[in-house]
């Protein structure tokens, strides 16, 4: 019995001994009435504000009996969003430290080597072995002090080939090794051929809680007479916690410096964004927004029937006119990890300018989520409310397609350094495209197969990215 069902069982014997000592005439309601509080109140919260309070099954006596978080997952609509259910509301135990919520902490809330990877079958062929690939490297953590790249892949860990058992390890931990190789290509009688390098291994410290700002690169590139600004903006958040506006001052400087040195085409990189704090969108899009733009709708929030006094709308910031770029076209890059403020973003700039993608189909997020603190130290993230641009439409929810498909997960070309014009592939083709004006890539997702320089089509089994997904488009009252 696994601990879930047995702690839901040992509360469903307790009310049937109670139940025994009613019916003997011994009055125990205030026993079960304790019993089911934390859960009686989850079904009133969601009862009132989840945005699909229509969809949730029906609660049946033994459900009050479940742990919190089992009993709020057992809420969630598995109708809503054309039959998909509802994949995004989640549930959160409270940490023991009640300070704001730290939004920097971003692979994991404690405890982490601090780099996002994805795992893959050998993609040489010649093992059963999984390998991971190393996506994105955070600035000052172990991964980084250990000298670990974007683009290297993991062999082993402690010695001990990747396997599907052993890549939770990856994680976090004590200090130990990671091996690592290079994936080398070459063409025999028309074939390609993988091989590994030669190994090596890397010293890791132990994993610690490692935090990042927003702003992972930042750059201009001055090519063909075109001043081309790039940001990787890696997730949305006002500042280090939920009451600070640090990294929204960061960003006013950063865009006050893009516009003094003459950028006139701008790079938004948002392909490892999973979303976060909403207000950050109406800063960000006011900055690239067309400046005669400023001052009207950027997109407005709708609850369920029973709150539409919650219902707001968010205008582009016309106090941020000093910092506008004044640009009518902006290029985005997308994966499929893109989600939520990211694609809000996206969405709601593009009645104002031409947005032109670049990348992968986005998540599909087009909902935001709600912290409701509870008094019983957890706290639930529900959807509350739909999102709309500024001609009420929402019609994203099976993700943005780009204009032009480029899957840096999906084959083995190297990977190279983020921001890096040559060996950045999606960077690369970006600036390509601002200066040629089209792409010799794929304008469809099904010609992504077809097109790969010198690798092979690969398939991941799981990836750090995954879990960020849900945690975006966040409300903050």
């Amino acid at each position: 019995m696994n601990r879930i069902s047995k702690y839901s069982f040992i509360r469903l014997c307790t009310v049937v001994v109670l139940f025994i000592f009613a019916s003997c005439g011994e009055d125990r309601s205030g026993e079960y009435a304790e019993l089911t509080q934390e859960d009686r109140w989850i079904e009133q919260q969601m009862q009132n504000i989840y945005l699909w309070y229509y969809d949730m099954p029906t609660v049946k006596e033994e459900n009050y009996f479940a742990e919190p978080k089992e009993f709020f997952e057992s809420l969630l609509s598995t109708k809503c969003r054309d039959g998909e259910g509802d994949h995004f509301s989640y549930f959160e135990s409270d940490k023991t430290d009640n300070s704001a919520t730290d939004n920097s902490l971003l692979i994991d809330e404690t405890s982490s080597y601090g780099f996002d990877f994805m795992i893959y079958n050998d993609p040489t062929g010649t093992t059963a072995h999984k390998m991971a690939r190393v996506l994105f490297v955070l600035p000052d953590s172990p991964a980084d002090e250990a000298g670990l790249k974007r683009g290297d892949w993991i062999l082993k860990v402690r010695g001990i080939n990747v396997t599907d058992n052993n890549y939770g390890y990856l994680l976090q931990g004590g200090a130990t090794t990671l091996t690592t190789a290079s994936l080398n290509s070459t063409t025999e009688e028309g074939e390609i051929v993988l091989s590994w390098g030669e190994e090596t291994t890397l010293e890791i410290g132990a994993s610690r809680q490692v935090t990042s700002n927003p702003f992972y690169k930042v750059e201009v590139f001055s090519q063909s007479g075109k001043n081309i600004g790039y940001l990787m903006y890696d997730h949305y958040s006002p500042g280090p916690t939920d009451t600070s506006t640090e990294y929204n001052e960061k960003m006013k400087q950063i865009f006050g410096d893009f516009k003094s040195r003459g950028v006139n085409e701008f790079i938004l990189d948002l392909r490892y964004n999973p979303g976060g704090v909403m207000s950050c969108i109406t800063e960000l899009c006011s900055f690239l927004a067309p400046v005669q733009n400023l001052g009207q709708p950027l997109f407005s929030l709708q609850y369920n029937n029973l709150n539409t006094n919650r219902n707001t709308t968010s205008h582009l910031n016309a106090n941020l006119a000093a910092q506008n770029l004044g640009l009518n076209t902006l290029y985005v890059i997308t994966s499929p990890y893109t989600a939520s403020a990211s694609e809000t973003t996206i969405y709601c700039l593009k009645p104002y300018m031409d947005v032109k993608v670049i990348g992968s189909t986005t998540v599909g997020k087009n909902v935001a989520s709600l912290g409701i603190a509870s008094p019983y130290n957890f706290t639930l993230h529900p959807i509350v409310a739909t999102i709309y641009n500024c001609k009420n439409q929402s019609d994203y929810e099976n993700g943005i397609r780009p204009d032009y498909f480029y899957n840096e997960f999906s084959n083995t070309d190297p990977l190279g350094e983020i921001g890096d014009p040559q060996s950045d592939a999606l960077l690369k083709y970006t600036i390509q495209w601002i200066l040629n004006g089209s792409l010799n890539l794929p304008t469809t997702e099904t010609g992504i197969a077809s097109f790969r320089s010198n690798g092979r089509e690969l398939s991941p089994h799981f990836t750090t990215l995954d879990h960020k997904r849900a945690r975006g488009n966040i409300l903050t009252e």
